[in-house]
């Protein structure tokens, strides 16, 4: 990493080791994410974006589903529920409910490829793992722990999400995201617009819409990213690499703002 002095220091992460992550989808577009130290908390942080796209959504989770985990998702009507196992006590619950599939997915893949079928053909893309190519810091304002792993994660679900892709994240769950947007602005504005949403349903203790804004492209200083500043955005990661970024980085500054420069744009179609 570089701060905005040119010094450079390392940016650590903290490990997942012992926490669970829960994704939602539904027409291959994300429509919740979680991370918490237990299936029920990551699934509760999941469902907290946008609770009527559970409707023959896919859920997956990164951990064996049990019994208590299963009698909250079995209210919910999805399609299929993907996880390393499930218990016995888990799959009596969920057949319950005999719209839901159950899939034991135990094995990471081991696929470097990409495929998008074309007209007859296939298109084959190598598939790029690397979240960041750098992380320069231009801000006077450097960003603590819980901020860092927060960016880290939700650059994971926009890294996958359709660009252009923006995602707003607080206490590790989604609490915005845009995608397959025709612009970096129509995105900005969308994103800022569902943080809000989520924020009437679910308020804060803090009063804070979202702690991080991330972003899978070069984005400029524009009035969603204003309003999203003003409601408690205390960081922002993005490409960087603009003709105006300076204006962007005096705003942060006069605001207390982080901002990351990643030098990577994860371009998804």
């Amino acid at each position: 990493s570089e701060n905005c002095d040119g010094y450079a220091y390392t940016t650590q992460f903290t490990p997942l080791t012992g926490t669970v992550y829960t994704v939602m989808v539904k027409y291959r577009l994300v429509v919740g994410a979680g991370l918490d130290t237990n299936v029920v908390n990551s699934f509760q942080k999941t469902l907290s974006y946008d609770l009527d796209c559970t409707i023959h959504a896919t859920l997956a989770c990164s951990a064996v589903i049990d019994g208590t985990a299963a009698r909250e998702m079995v209210k919910y009507e999805f399609s299929a529920i993907v996880a390393p196992g499930f218990t016995e006590e888990a799959k009596t619950i969920l057949a319950e409910n005999r719209g839901i599939r159950l899939i034991t997915a135990n094995r990471p893949s081991s696929s470097n490829i990409s495929v998008l079928i074309l007209d007859g053909g296939c298109v084959l893309q190598n598939k790029y793992k690397q979240l960041f190519d750098k992380w320069i810091v231009p801000t006077k304002a450097r960003p603590d722990q819980k901020l860092c792993d927060e960016m880290a994660f939700g650059m994971c679900i926009a890294k996958h999400a359709y660009s252009y892709a923006n995602v707003c994240i607080k206490d590790n769950a989604v609490v915005g995201i845009s995608s397959c947007q025709s612009s970096r602005f129509k995105s900005l504005g969308s994103v800022a617009f569902e943080a809000k949403q989520t924020f009437k349903l679910h308020p804060t203790e803090d009063g804070v819409i979202a702690d991080v804004l991330v972003c899978d492209s070069s984005i400029e200083l524009c009035e969603p990213v204003k309003e999203l500043i003003d409601l408690g955005v205390k960081a922002i990661i993005q490409t960087g690499g603009l003709p105006n970024d300076q204006e962007f980085i005096d705003y942060c500054d006069a605001h207390n703002v982080a901002m990351i420069f990643t030098g990577v744009t994860h371009t998804n179609y």
